[in-house]
This record gives structure tokens, C-alpha cells and sequence, in this order.
């Protein structure tokens, strides 16, 4: 203050929710004389001390001003409240005030959901993208107070590289809107995923408001590296071999069986063989079968080869059966190996052991 008394105020630059109970204290360390508080937007100050009757929406708050406290205790703050709160004390042994401020901000969640725009457009045609795309997303969240974050995702991936610093423009009411930039190259792994802009406010009591935008990825069919083998068909019994492929859009598929093709929906001249029509398994995953009528000796000795094509390009797959069961893996063993390992283990050191303390001993010969 302007006597050079120091005014101690709590809370200090509070974040404040409409319809919170609030108490705005100023103390020094001598009694006062009086004191007054200025809310924000008023152009006088309120007398405050123990003797003021207590009103419904605000009353004293303090031991006293013979303690040196001066304090109000809003019953439920509103908007209108946001800005500056001023206390100012008068002393008997003092001509000048002594004045304490802080600054609340009533916390005012965005109206609307983001704003999110995406650059370049998709192709009209087909309403996706080439693969490598290199896409730019501007997200918008206006008017809040304070400030709102902003995160993304993409799918149920959180993004973090390729954003930029978000900037902030103050509007009317001391609202603030914020916006961010997103820049991402597309892979076909963001096809028929959720592009999402994300917002955060504490006056959201948790929820989140956000805007999506689904992005279509076109891309040739995934290769899948070397030999496809497939397990567990019997002979005399039906078999289908399953592959699954990445490609959008749909792709369009031949199987060939010992120099015969057999388009999708179709069967071979024998009859045994059956090309089932892809099924899509969601976001451009295709499920390919070969239906065997009954398996054979000589089936489980052929190639099968697939063939997926569409607009974007083509890939082949080599596929392999086998009547055995699939492989656990070389690393999962069983009790009995494991017990026979640790045997192994204990009888070598108990010869160490014994050639160790017979040569010490000297009762065995050693050149």
C-alpha cells in the first residue's frame, strides 16, 4: 500500500467456477480503522467489517478489523465477478490507505464444440486421399476463459508430433479464443480413423468437447513378407485358408491352384476348390478364403497363390498348409525339458567339483 504497510492477499490470481463460494481476505498486522472492498465493475467500494449485517449474497469475512482483517465472502460468484477484487484499509495513526488486489477469473467453458479444418480437400471423387498426403488441420476452440487447451488423436493414438505452438486472441468479456495447427503426412494405417481435435476446460468439469473428421486413405494391397503358413488341416476333412489384406479400396482377388485360376466366387474344374467372395472386416481389412472341399495328400504339398488387385496397385501372396498344429515357439517349454536341463546343469558341476578336489588332494594323477 502507499504507507508502506504490507498487505498479505489470499487467494492470489484465482481460477473460480460460476456458483463457487468465495472469500476474497486481506490482512495486515495492525488493527484498522475501516475497510473497504471493490468488486469488479463497481465503481465504489463495499464497507466491510463484523458489525455489517450479513446480506444473502455476501457478507464480512474475518476475526475482525481490530485483527487486521478484511475480507468478503461471496455466497455464489457470477460471471459479472471476473476481474479485479481491491481491498483498501484505513489506520487511526495513518492519512494514506493501504490497498491489496487480485485477480479472479470466473471460469466460462467454450460455447460450441472446435473448429476443425482440414487442407488440402479430399478428392471429390472418391472422397480420400492419395497415401502420403501431407494434410493441414487448424483447430479453433473460441471463447473461453481462461484459455482452453487443445489436444489430438487420431483414431484412439494421442498425437504429439507435427503441432504447432497454439496461439491465443483475446475477445470481448475477456474471452479467449485459442487455435493450433496440426501438419501429418498420411499412412495407409490412418485409413477410416477419426481425426480428432480435442478441447479441455476446467469449467467442463472433466468432459471434453471435440470435433472429428474420419479420413480415407486410398493404398495399394499390403504386401505380407515371405511364405503365408496356415496349420492344423486334416486330410479327408474341409479346409479353408484365410489371409487377410490391407488395400482401399476394395481389392479384387484370383486364387491359383497348381496353374489354375479361380476368381473370387467361383470354383475350379474339379470342384474341390472354392474362392469365396471377400468380406470386409472394417476400415480396409479384407478377409480372402480358399474353401478345400477335402483335403488331400497332395494339397498339403501345394502352393496357393493369392492375387489382390485394385486402382492402386496389386500384390501376390504365397500361402502353405500343414496338417500339424501350429508351433508354440522355441522359447515355451515344458516341466520335463526344464527338469532335464537343470540335471544336466548340477551333474557338470558336481564333476567339476570332483576333478577340482582330487587334483588338490593329489589322488588322482595329472600330467
Amino acid at each position: 500500500g502507499a504507507s508502506g504497510i504490507l498487505v498479505d492477499v489470499s487467494p492470489k490470481n484465482p481460477i473460480v467456477r460460476v456458483g463457487q463460494n468465495f472469500t476474497f481476505m486481506c490482512r495486515v498486522g495492525k488493527p484498522l480503522m475501516y475497510c473497504s472492498i471493490r468488486l469488479p465493475g463497481s465503481s465504489s467500494g463495499l464497507n466491510m467489517n463484523e458489525k455489517v449485517p450479513k446480506t444473502a449474497k455476501y457478507w464480512y469475512a474475518g476475526d475482525g478489523i481490530g485483527s487486521g482483517q478484511c475480507g468478503i465472502t461471496i455466497a455464489r460468484i457470477d460471471d459479472s465477478q471476473n476481474g479485479q477484487f481491491k481491498c483498501s484499509l484505513g489506520f487511526e495513526d495513518d492519512p494514506t490507505e493501504s490497498d491489496g488486489t487480485t485477480n479472479v477469473t470466473v471460469a466460462r467453458a467454450p460455447a460450441i464444440d472446435p473448429t476443425l479444418v482440414v487442407t488440402p480437400d479430399a478428392d471429390r471423387r472418391t472422397g480420400a486421399y492419395s497415401e502420403d498426403t501431407l494434410i493441414r488441420a487448424t483447430c479453433t476452440v473460441k471463447d473461453a476463459r481462461p484459455v482452453a487447451s487443445i489436444s489430438w488423436a487420431i483414431g484412439d493414438d494421442q498425437i504429439t508430433d507435427g503441432i504447432s505452438r497454439a496461439e491465443t486472441v483475446e475477445s470481448l468479456n475477456d474471452l479467449f479464443t485459442v487455435q493450433q495447427n496440426l501438419t501429418r503426412r498420411l499412412t495407409w494405417k490412418d485409413n477410416g480413423k477419426d481425426l480428432k481435435c480435442v478441447a479441455s476446460h476446467i469449467a467442463l468439469d472433466g468432459r471434453l468437447k471435440q470435433t472429428i473428421k474420419q479420413i480415407s486413405v486410398r493404398f495399394a494391397p499390403r504386401p505380407i513378407g515371405g511364405t503365408i503358413e496356415q496349420f492344423g488341416f486334416i486330410v479327408g476333412e474341409e479346409g479353408i485358408i484365410s489371409v487377410q489384406i490391407h488395400a482401399n479400396p476394395r481389392p479384387s482377388l484370383t486364387w491359383t491352384v497348381d496353374q489354375e485360376i479361380i476368381p473370387e466366387g467361383h470354383k475350379d474344374f474339379t470342384q474341390r476348390f472354392e474362392a469365396n467372395p471377400v468380406r470386409s472386416m472394417g476400415n480396409g481389412t479384407w478377409q480372402a478364403e480358399l474353401r478345400i472341399l477335402r483335403v488331400t495328400v497332395e494339397d498339403v504339398a501345394r502352393k496357393y497363390v493369392l492375387k489382390a488387385q485394385n486402382d492402386v496397385g496389386k500384390e501376390q501372396y504365397t500361402v502353405m498348409i500343414s496338417t500339424s498344429a501350429e508351433p508354440q515357439g522355441s522359447l515355451e517349454l515344458g516341466t520335463g525339458p526344464i527338469i532335464g536341463i537343470v540335471v544336466a546343469i548340477l551333474v557338470v558341476l558336481i564333476v567339476i567339483f570332483m576333478l577340482i578336489f582330487a587334483r588338490a588332494t593329489g589322488r588322482w594323477c595329472f600330467s
